[in-house]
């Protein structure tokens, strides 16, 4: 059984970026100002940037050590905390080997109290990945699974906490009837979190640590637009998810998010100057190379993309598949230092 407070701060972060994402009619156009290319009018960006090593960006290995346990684990928090957990039914399934801590493993269980299954308890034969030390169930359930084998049917003894959400099970004692299915390849793990990592990483780069030699005027009044309009969604969000649940704006940040107002605002304004400054980069580098994005790139990218071009207009998804080119090529050719 998870732990269901982690759960709910995700939903409720991943739900406010859907609605701001695929939302109402914005008071601003996505594609104002920029082109049928998915370049910024009018700007030359190559002259508004310090161009970065893109043919061969170099990234401290140090910043990804998974070769240790410590090390893995800080890789696998990272992506559940960012979103990005690899799919983990893609990798090889292994059935061979005893179960180690840290592996991922793919389980199915009856929960039961007393001999009689409760609602919740059960994967219902759907079965489900869990990773030994990092997902989070309740008390030592997978910890229990360490040394068992795939195809190895056990009972998982735990007993609820007295402050688990659902009143019910509060201290209840309950069997887990549980069979492991596999194992996922630690391996393919790692070069998957190894490539989203370093994704992440130069995504954050080039928001944070390239500078710009000057900010065009044109784009600039796109970003105030865009920041101020975000702000008004967010918050309008966020105050109808605390109306919702009974208590205020100030309560619901604190609890879910761990934050206030002014601190949500910040981060947004932040965000969003970040965001417009990585495409002037991106496109920067797409000048150089002299990229630009056609039917082909769009379909790869953005499959069924023409649903979205009523709200956002060609312009804006261009620039976005544009910044997903870019990003790809500088991954794939970033140089280990």
């Amino acid at each position: 059984m998870k732990n269901r407070k982690q759960s709910v701060c995700l939903l409720l972060v991943c739900t406010m970026l859907l609605t701001l994402l695929a939302g109402c009619n914005p008071s601003y156009s996505y594609s104002e100002g920029i082109n049928n290319n998915g370049y910024w009018k009018n700007v030359k960006a190559t002259d508004c940037v310090e161009m970065i090593n893109y043919k061969a960006f170099p990234v401290e290995r140090s910043k990804f050590e998974m070769e240790t346990d410590e090390g893995f684990k800080t890789e696998m928090e990272k992506a559940f905390k960012e979103n990005r957990v690899p799919d983990f039914s893609s990798f090889t399934q292994i059935t061979d080997r005893a179960i180690t801590n840290y592996d991922t493993v793919s389980i199915d269980y009856v929960g039961k109290i007393d001999g009689v299954a409760f609602d919740g308890g059960s994967t219902e034969g759907a079965g489900t990945y869990v990773t030994i030390g990092i997902t989070s169930y309740i008390g030592t359930f997978l910890e229990q699974l360490i040394g068992h084998k795939p195809g190895d049917k056990i009972d998982v003894k735990e007993t609820f906490p007295q402050d688990y959400h659902e009143e019910s099970l509060r201290g209840k004692a309950a069997v887990f009837e549980t069979t492991i299915n596999h194992i996922a390849d630690k391996e393919e793990i790692k070069e998957k979190l190894l490539e989203t990592s370093m994704k992440n990483y130069i995504w954050e780069y080039l928001g944070a640590e390239v500078n710009l030699l000057e900010m065009p005027d044109t784009v600039k009044s796109y970003q105030e637009k865009k920041a101020a309009y975000m702000e008004n969604e967010m918050l309008s969000y966020f105050e109808e998810q605390a109306k919702s649940i009974g208590t205020d704006l100030n309560t619901f940040l604190q609890t879910y998010l761990n934050s206030d107002k002014n601190e949500e605002v910040e981060k947004n304004r932040t965000d969003v100057e970040q965001s417009i400054k990585r495409t002037i980069i991106i496109q920067a580098i797409a000048e150089d190379m002299n990229i630009t994005v056609g039917n082909a790139e769009m379909e790869k990218y953005l499959p069924e993309y023409e649903k979205h071009v009523a709200e956002y207009g060609l312009p804006y998804l261009k620039q976005h598949v544009l910044s997903q080119i870019i990003l790809d090529y500088i991954e794939e050719h970033a140089v280990l230092v």
